[in-house]
């Protein structure tokens, strides 16, 4: 029999339309696909729907045949299925509801008997058909979904379609995996044939080799044959699907929007993948809805952008998630908030503080990512124009701590030739200085170091007027920052500490600053990249013997007073930094003098 390869659409339906419509073969038709496809989707959804506007002579019982463990099984599910057709019927105008008693005192608590409700229910059919002649159960049409997980021998389920469709004169329709099913071999001589098979191919699986060379046919190819007339295989258009669910399943307008925006993105990702699953589409969906609407209860005033930018990534981890592809190892970005999404995946676990810290840190890595995106239009300036150019200099002045020192050589020489050719005016260069100087002074480090890294950027230049336009520029930044070295401050105390064990030349003995003084420094007001800096500078391991007895009694300190933090990121670093201090006093045992 050939399998009729139709996508999914207006096809696949009409010639549904038509099998249901003739009445010259008396054979049932069969919907093929893989599991998690949408076939059942499909059916109830989209052909249910075209068969009730176009045969609307007709009555729709859909039947899951997952799990049923025998024939009557089935036939009390038809019989259900019936009676709330009929009653449906009755409800929408059917007046005669004595018609109906018959049926329901063949109920009982210990079980139906079918053979009277099957007769019962024929009487009641035939009264409502159009036709009063009609003693059949030909104005109905069946649907049995999830064929291959039927729970007892497919050829007796094959053989029950086939009397309803010769005997009954109904229409029946098939929803199968057909590559799941699992068929039985019967073979006349079989152990003669497996003989022949070995002796042509003696390394070779008997089974199929026999196969191959007789081609014998199973007791289910013989009954599907004489049963389904037609075989339909079934690909969906998984945009058009998903345009559906998300219309219907979506929470509010905006959301639609976004995930309507990223559909050929879905069906790309499921594809690569080979898990072409509407269920997992589904899963997607009803968790997205929820985590936005929680999302949105935490940080109502941030969720938007924090959600909907992150669409992409949350629909990779479902997709991962629904394959058994997830692990620690599989986070997408090791972040905060790839590990606030696959929990929330994984474990349905939304943790408050982690969605504050999630999303700080999303709204960081965008204002960066938008900052670099301004700077590579401000550096390609010559291809702008004068009012574009104005806009940029502007966000690009707002957006300078989002920007590494580095990169602010190329804005300070931009702007320099910008006011050269009358784009941009002194003021302008003004302004930048003075937003300049105040991201350098919350910057964490040597301030000095950061002055003489920019320092370099006037050897980029060629005209002598822009290299002392360049020094002029730097002149009020250094004035300011010298100045501020007369400050006191959490940084800079502790800076002179970590200068002092940077070379052997210098140490930490010699320095006004005490240990006790460093400790209060570290504990009250280092944050947890000072004390990764920190850590960097004992990692040199440059020390002589004078700092050696600062660095043990600070280790004694830091060992005592460490439980007072109480963020425990930074108590941790603490007990790390502690940690890489006992390794070196241990290394330098007979060095410490005192």
């Amino acid at each position: 029999m050939e399998q009729l390869q139709y996508e999914i659409g207006e096809t696949i339906k009409e010639e549904i339309i038509k099998y249901i419509k003739e009445s010259i073969y008396k054979y049932a038709v069969m919907i093929d696909g893989k599991w998690g496809i949408g076939k059942s989707y499909f059916v109830l959804n989209e052909l249910k729907t075209e068969i009730e506007n176009k045969c609307c002579d007709k009555r729709i019982i859909y039947i899951s045949l997952y799990g049923k463990k025998n024939i009557e099984d089935v036939q009390k599910s038809i019989y259900y299925e019936t009676m709330s057709t009929i009653n449906k019927a009755i409800n929408e105008g059917i007046s005669h509801l004595n018609v109906f008693k018959p049926i329901l005192s063949a109920i009982s608590f210990s079980g139906i008997n079918l053979k009277d409700c099957l007769e019962e229910t024929k009487k009641i059919i035939n009264g409502y058909c159009s036709d009063p002649e009609e003693k059949d159960f030909s104005g109905f049409v069946f649907i049995f979904d999830d064929f291959e997980r039927c729970a007892f021998d497919l050829t007796e389920m094959l053989g029950y379609i086939n009397n309803l469709v010769e005997n009954c004169d109904t229409k029946v329709i098939v929803i199968a995996n057909q590559s799941e099913i699992k068929q039985d071999t019967i073979s006349e001589n079989q152990e003669l044939k497996y003989l022949v098979a070995t002796l042509i191919n003696k390394n070779c699986d008997v089974e199929d080799a026999a196969r191959n060379i007789f081609k014998y046919k199973t007791s289910y190819d013989y009954i599907k044959e004489k049963t389904i007339g037609e075989i339909f295989s079934y690909k969906p258009n998984l945009e058009v699907i998903f345009e559906k669910m998300i219309s219907k399943y979506a929470i509010n307008k905006e959301l639609v929007k976004e995930l309507d925006k990223r559909v050929a993105y879905f069906v790309k990702e499921m594809k690569e993948e080979e898990h072409l699953n509407i269920r997992t589409f589904q899963f997607f969906l009803y968790k997205m809805c929820i985590f936005t609407e929680k999302i949105k209860s935490i940080i109502p005033n941030r969720y938007k952008e924090f959600v909907y930018e992150n669409v992409n990534l949350f629909f990779k981890f479902c997709l991962k998630f629904k394959m058994g592809k997830t692990s620690n190892d599989d986070l997408i970005m090791n972040n905060k908030l790839s590990i606030l999404i696959k929990n929330f995946i994984e474990k349905s676990i939304l943790n408050k503080e982690l969605v504050e810290e999630a999303s700080q840190e999303f709204y960081r890595f965008k204002r960066k990512n938008e900052a670099y995106f301004i700077l590579e239009i401000y550096r390609g300036w010559y291809l702008s124009n004068d009012k574009e150019i104005k806009e940029v200099f502007k966000n690009l002045c707002d957006a300078i701590d989002e920007i590494e020192i580095k990169d602010w050589i190329y804005i300070i020489i931009n702007t320099i030739r910008l006011v050269n050719i009358q784009v941009l005016e002194e003021k302008d260069l003004k302004d930048l200085s003075v937003h300049i100087e105040k991201s350098l002074k919350k910057k964490r480090g040597k301030l000095n170091d950061y002055i003489e890294s920019l320092k370099v950027g006037k050897f980029l230049l060629d005209k002598y007027n822009e290299k002392k336009a360049y020094d002029d520029f730097l002149i009020p930044i250094i004035k300011s920052i010298d100045e501020k070295k007369g400050e006191s401050t959490s940084l800079d105390g502790y800076a002179a500490w970590c200068q002092a064990v940077k070379g052997k030349n210098n140490a930490l003995y010699s320095y006004d600053m005490k240990v006790k003084d460093l400790i209060d420094v570290i504990i009250k007001d280092a944050t947890s990249q000072d004390i990764q800096n920190l850590r960097d500078l004992i990692h040199q391991n440059n020390f002589i013997e004078r700092d050696l007895i600062n660095i043990r009694d600070l280790k004694n300190e830091l060992t005592k007073r460490t439980e007072e933090i109480t963020d425990n990121i930074k108590k941790t670093n603490v007990k790390y930094l502690t940690r890489d201090i006992e390794k070196i006093l241990d290394s330098k045992k007979d060095k410490i003098i005192g």
